[in-house]
């Protein structure tokens, strides 16, 4: 019962109080990429990496939470996605669930790397260019499984055989794989085509901002940065176990509070239209 509590309090803080206000200033600068700011643009791009997180792991989090508190235990779905260091482990990290069934039924099935390099390059792409049609038929999601199956058979190029891993520091790894993925978010929410193309010429155009800067997303995405890499180092259910009833009771209603609160914004799931 504590374990189900906690995950559906942290589901619920998740979605409604951090994904769906991050939510506000993504479609604003997707429905209007012909007057957002550059500087606009880019916090958008960045909220969105957190929005869809957010909605997703908390949306996960609220089923395991309902499913702990009917005595069934269901298997963690992310692990803290956006600290990876590259993109396999990316994929070992977000949608588990997903990126598990495209293993072991598309890539393992085509043969995985069991034959020759190219062909293992050959299924990597397939793999997840079948995962992008999976989100469906449309072609910013065949650029985006395309992106991911490239990339994965890239990195695969340049680390196949290698003994040591990379000496570039893991800081440096860490940022540019956020910003790649960041990067194939804008292929994945973007209802075409031409609003993609939109929002990478936007990026490098001269134009004032449409309205004042948007400080509050911008602490928004800080503070989801920062809660990200702190809840890969502090558990934080062990603690909520360890805390005292009055306190979980406190807490608790402080989550129902901020939903309240927060509820007028909020949203559909985000994965719930696939």
């Amino acid at each position: 019962m504590e374990s189900g509590i906690f995950l559906i309090s942290q589901g619920l803080i998740k979605k409604v109080v951090l994904g769906d206000s991050l939510g506000l200033l993504v479609d604003q600068v997707y429905g209007n990429v012909g007057t957002a700011a550059p500087a606009e643009i880019a916090i958008a791009l960045n909220a969105y990496a957190f929005q869809i997180y957010f909605d997703f792991s908390g949306y996960t989090d609220i089923a395991m939470g309902l499913a702990r508190l009917l005595g069934f235990r269901l298997p963690h779905n992310f692990r803290h996605p956006y600290r990876a260091l590259d993109p396999r482990e990316f994929w070992q990290r977000w949608h588990i669930s997903l990126s598990s069934w495209l293993r072991d039924y598309l890539y393992i099935s085509l043969g995985g790397n069991r034959r020759r390099p190219w062909r293992t390059y050959f299924n990597l792409l397939m793999t997840m260019l079948l995962g992008g049609l999976w989100h469906g038929a449309a072609w910013n999601f065949v650029f985006w499984g395309t992106f991911h199956g490239g990339w994965l058979a890239i990195h695969r190029f340049f680390t196949r055989g290698a003994a040591q891993p990379p000496r570039t520091p893991e800081w440096l790894r860490r940022l540019v794989t956020f910003h790649l993925v960041v990067f194939s978010w804008v292929l994945f929410r973007a209802p075409s085509l031409d609003v993609f193309a939109a929002i990478v010429n936007g990026l490098g155009v001269s134009r004032p901002m449409s309205g004042p800067f948007p400080i509050g997303t911008a602490l928004l995405v800080i503070a989801g940065f920062l809660a990200h890499q702190l809840s890969a180092r502090i558990d934080a259910e062990m603690w909520w176990q360890r805390a005292p009833r009055f306190a979980q009771g406190a807490i608790v209603g402080v989550v129902i509070l901020l939903v309240g609160v927060f509820s007028a914004q909020s949203q559909r799931f985000i994965y719930f239209q696939f």
